[in-house]
Order: C-alpha cells, then sequence, then structure tokens
C-alpha cells in the first residue's frame, strides 16, 4: 500500500507462519502459533487501513477455515478474537480470500462465494453468489466497493470484473 508517498508491502510466507512488512524499514513477526492447529496455517491476510501504524487489527482466515483478528506485539502476531469457524472439509486446502472493509466488516470470498461477517460478533450477515458462468479468482475493495475477477473457462475465455457496493448488498438483504 501507499499512502502520503510512502510505500509499504507484507509478505506472508514461513510457510503461513511469518509475516515480513517493508517499507522505510522491515519487520519481521510470527503469525503463527499454538492457536493454530496441527499442519493448520494462514491462508489469506487483509490488512488494517494503511495509515495504521502497525499490524493490530489484521484479519488472517487459516486452511483449517478460521477467521481471526489479530493484536500486535513486538516480535508476534496474536489472536485477539476469532471471527468464524467454518466447517471443516477433510482433505481440502482452503484457499479463501479476505479482506477486511472498514472496521464493522469481514469478507470471505470463496469459489464465487461472498460471505460478508461483522468483524466484531462473527455473525453472517449475508452470502452472496457470483454468477457461475465465470471461474472467480480475486476479490479486492476499494472505498466500500467490491471487485470480483473470474475468466469463463473454454478456447477463447473471457474475463470478468463485477463490481458491488457493500452497502448496496446489506441494504438489499434488509
Amino acid at each position: 500500500s501507499c499512502s502520503n508517498g510512502t510505500c509499504e508491502a507484507v509478505a506472508l510466507h514461513g510457510p503461513g507462519q511469518r509475516l515480513t512488512r517493508c517499507g522505510s524499514g522491515a519487520d519481521h513477526v510470527s503469525a503463527g502459533g499454538d492457536w493454530l492447529d496441527e499442519d493448520e496455517v494462514l491462508t489469506g491476510l487483509s490488512l488494517p487501513p494503511a495509515e495504521a501504524e502497525s499490524l493490530d487489527g489484521a484479519a488472517v482466515v487459516t486452511s483449517g477455515g478460521k477467521t481471526v483478528i489479530l493484536r500486535a506485539l513486538p516480535e508476534a502476531l496474536i489472536p485477539k478474537h476469532m471471527v468464524h469457524q467454518a466447517a471443516p472439509q477433510t482433505g481440502s486446502r482452503r484457499k479463501h480470500r479476505l479482506e477486511r472493509v472498514g472496521d464493522e466488516h469481514v469478507v470471505l470470498f470463496n469459489d464465487g462465494l461472498l460471505r460478508v461477517l461483522d468483524s466484531g460478533s462473527g455473525e453472517v450477515v449475508g452470502d452472496w453468489s457470483l454468477p457461475q458462468h465465470s471461474h472467480w479468482q480475486n476479490l479486492c475493495v476499494d472505498d466500500g466497493q467490491l471487485l470480483a475477477l473470474g475468466h469463463s473457462s473454454g478456447d477463447n475465455p473471457v474475463s470478468s470484473l463485477y463490481q458491488f457496493s457493500l452497502a448496496g448488498l446489506l441494504e438489499r438483504r434488509k
């Protein structure tokens, strides 16, 4: 991310056990620990807003289906609270995309399903399916807008980009 002319990057590695934050300096922190089950790793990461000075409040999703908000300590990120625990899937390595939307919501994205969670209570606010004609690959959030990228199968694949207003989705849910 870039703000005020300063850019930084955060890498999840180790595999899925460490974060490195690079910008004006480099910070290396442990993100795993005994709160993860055996062979469970972090598979998705969503950072606090770019203007935040620490990784406090980062959200992660694990291969075991946990969605957790983290608290930053000097050398480690530890669970602040679990937002969501999905039912385990035998033999599955979950590949969720995770995005924070402000302080109130976390969006999980997997295989064309958007699941919006309340980041405080962990309650499912809503589930939405994207059109099935595309293989959905990525999701990003910008200023309350959800952007989903996918492509169709076949000899001549066509890319699709869908834009949704989170507020609009939530309003229609009521």
